[in-house]
């Protein structure tokens, strides 16, 4: 029988061995130096010659020169403290086993392929250390710390796989960190924000996305910037009480949860705030200013929706204050208040108001609407007063809305019932209650579905009724557009039940002509040609041309005097001459009017025209997104939009949930005008649902967003 004894010893012999070996072969992997490599041998400024050895391929020697920006080698700082004061730029690697501290207002760029461990990095005043790459942490040193006036900017990764070792990132007062869109600390981290220090992110997913490490996470009231330029939430991880908050998106942002204000919020231009069921409030010691810049827009799922004062609605801090220029969107899912809040300043008006809630919305004031109120979903709740009473109301009736200069648009609507009426098939029909000032335009929108996929042709196209009456209302229609009509109104009647619009479909004898096409093409250098054709005519009594610069026909003059029908059955060509200026977008209708004194309008027919008869216009630059032709669309529409400088484009088209649906120009353009088409598919060629979506523009520095409609 062998010795136990003896053989337990041969087996520990060998496993020494092994051992050995292995680390034998770790230390060699580990000591695997590259010619041009630099590392310190003591305590110093990173900028003293003496502090260096450079490996010469065999072994380290003393350096003759410092490492030098863009460094493509590996720079190993050892157990010392080193004091950098010149900016570089780190192409190879950075292996940092002591204490990096980067003073003088220096900037050190970790590039994107940079090999980086760390042990601690310390950012003084004026300083900033940019990480585009990863960085990996986790020895016992590890840490980066954000001193009083330095910034950390993460376009990368700080990670740490170490389960044993936390790396404890901390921003100090006065100090600042940046995320990028898709910067983030990951892993075995710890994230510490005193007080008076700055946030910032454009991740998409806000604090979540950019703090995704499984450490402790604290903060002491920090300022908070989200400045993303697709949409971005502010995810749960964000600060239950910041000093202030910039809301600076030119897309939109959603807030996760509640935040306590202490100092200020703002709402940039361009930048969608959107509290959903979320609230901001006052802080116990601080009472809070809000503000909205103009063009900014705030919408809430809350059912008492924005008040002025007092603790309800989305907004419960000391100073509120509401933007007259501003746009308001109501998208809740129980029955909403707008609320008594009241923009400055002009009082009780808004540019643009949305209503999107399926259980309704109720006017808590009068609100005048300086551009476009848009029902997309359930009912406006609000009857007539009389103009110019300030007293009683009786308890059932609502406030006025007046509209100035706008547009009243309703793109869906809840109760839609088919139903017979005077032998035309009837489809749809709205109740609607209000007045506002001077004659208005209403557009009604409606989906396949909601006409049971009915065949509006040019003989038989849709007409607005009040129920009360059998003659149809003067309607403006596009055939391209079928399922989008449009009328002039002053006022909507007091509606009950008995009485509503309703959309019909036309007979023969409503319409006695047949229009097979109406175009406008460029003839000359200054003029435009418009032709039209029938097919046939019958007690009609002639055209009228109207022309504008923009695609209303609010906005249109008249050319002419009335053009004579034929009223033949047979095909009739008609035209008519225009002198324009070039150098210019025109868009014409044609209205046709017949004996009984009834008329319709088509169009409209868009032409660009320019100096050089057909050649491309020489238009002046206009930045941005200035037109659609036609918006909403069916099949395809025309983008109009300007670059004012030679810079990367981006343009995109999101969803109203904010997802990106595709990306239509993704180049180097130089500065000018362009145009291009889309066809309402997604990135797969799918075409899109109706609804709307949201073009969105960078160039130059700059971005746009504008809403785009599709109808088929």
């Amino acid at each position: 029988m062998p010795n136990s004894k003896n053989t337990r010893a041969k087996i520990y012999s060998i496993k020494r061995v092994v051992i050995l070996a292995l680390l034998a072969l770790v230390a060699i992997n580990l000591f695997c130096y590259n010619t041009g490599d630099y590392r310190t041998k003591w305590s110093g400024n990173f900028e003293d010659i003496n502090l260096w050895e450079c490996y010469n391929g065999s072994g380290w020697i003393n350096a003759t020169q410092l490492p030098s920006s863009p460094f493509a080698n590996t720079i190993y700082i050892n157990t010392q403290n080193i004091a950098m004061h010149t900016s570089m730029i780190i192409e190879g690697g950075l292996v940092i086993t002591g204490t990096l501290q980067l003073y003088s207002g220096i900037e050190v760029t970790i590039n994107k392929d940079a090999n980086c461990e760390i042990g601690a990095i310390q950012i003084y005043s004026a300083s900033k250390l940019i990480n585009n790459g990863e960085v990996k942490t986790g020895n016992s040193n590890s840490s980066i710390t954000v001193m009083d006036g330095g910034t950390f900017e993460n376009n990368g990764l700080i990670s740490n796989s170490n389960a044993s070792q936390n790396c404890l990132v901390t921003v100090n007062s006065n100090g600042k960190i940046i995320f990028g869109s898709q910067g983030s600390i990951t892993g075995n981290c710890s994230f510490t924000a005193n007080y008076g220090s700055t946030i910032a992110t454009s991740n998409p997913q806000g604090m979540d996305g950019s703090l995704s490490c499984s450490g402790t996470i604290s903060y002491n009231s920090p300022y908070l910037i989200f400045n993303g330029s697709e949409p971005q939430i502010t995810g749960l991880k964000i600060p239950e009480q910041v000093l202030g908050i910039d809301f600076n998106n030119p897309t939109s942002i959603s807030l996760s949860k509640n935040i306590k204000l202490v100092n200020t919020a703002l709402v940039h231009s361009r930048t969608t705030l959107s509290f959903g069921m979320s609230v901001i409030e006052e802080a116990w010691w601080g009472s809070g200013t809000f503000s909205m810049e103009d063009s900014s827009s705030i919408a809430t799922a809350n059912p008492d929706g924005f008040s002025s004062t007092g603790k309800t609605g989305s907004l419960q801090v000391g100073t509120r204050n509401y933007n007259s220029n501003g746009n308001y969107i109501f998208n809740g899912t129980v029955h909403q208040q707008t609320g008594n809040f009241n923009p400055t300043p002009t009082s009780y008006t808004v540019n643009d108001i949305i209503f999107d809630n399926p259980a309704g919305v109720t006017l808590t004031n009068p609100i005048t609407v300086l551009a476009t109120m848009e029902l997309l979903d359930g009912d406006i709740n609000y009857e007539i007063i009389p103009q110019g009473i300030d007293g009683f109301y009786s308890p059932d009736v609502k406030k006025t809305v007046i509209f100035q200069n706008g547009t009243l648009m309703f793109n869906f609507l809840a109760d839609l019932q088919p139903f017979q009426n005077n032998g035309e098939f009837i489809t749809l029909k709205w109740f609607l209650k209000g007045n506002f000032n001077g004659a208005k335009k209403v557009t009604f929108n409606w989906s396949e579905e909601n006409d049971n996929y009915c065949n509006w042709s040019i003989h038989n196209f849709p007409k607005v009724y009040l129920s009360n009456s059998d003659e149809p209302l003067n309607t403006i229609w596009n055939p391209a557009h079928p399922r989008e009509i449009s009328f002039i109104a002053h006022s909507f009647p007091n509606a009950k039940e008995d009485l509503y619009y309703y959309i019909g479909k036309g007979t023969d004898d409503t319409l006695p002509v047949t229009l097979s096409s109406f175009t406008a093409t460029q003839s000359g250098v200054s003029t435009v040609k418009i032709t039209w054709a029938t097919q046939s005519e019958t007690n009609i009594r002639g055209y009228y041309i109207y022309r504008s610069t923009q695609a209303d026909l609010n906005t249109a003059i008249n050319l002419n005097y009335l053009i004579p029908a034929t009223n033949s059955s047979q095909l009739q060509l008609y035209t008519y001459t225009d002198q324009v200026f070039s150098n210019n977008i025109y868009y014409y209708w044609l209205e046709i009017v017949d004996y009984d004194g009834y008329n319709s309008f088509y169009g409209p027919a868009i032409v660009e025209v320019n100096d050089n008869g057909n050649q491309t216009p020489s238009l002046p630059v206009k930045a941005g997104f200035y037109s659609f032709a036609p918006n909403p669309f069916d099949s395809q529409t025309k983008i109009f939009y300007g670059i004012p400088s030679k810079s990367p484009v981006l343009m995109q088209v999101y969803n109203i949930k904010g997802q990106k649906i595709r990306t239509l120009v993704n180049e180097i353009k130089n500065s000018g005008n362009f145009d291009l088409f889309w066809d309402g598919r997604d990135e797969k060629g799918n075409l899109l649902a109706n609804g709307n979506y949201i073009l969105h523009l960078v160039a130059s520095g700059n971005s746009w967003t504008k809403k785009i409609t599709i109808l088929h």
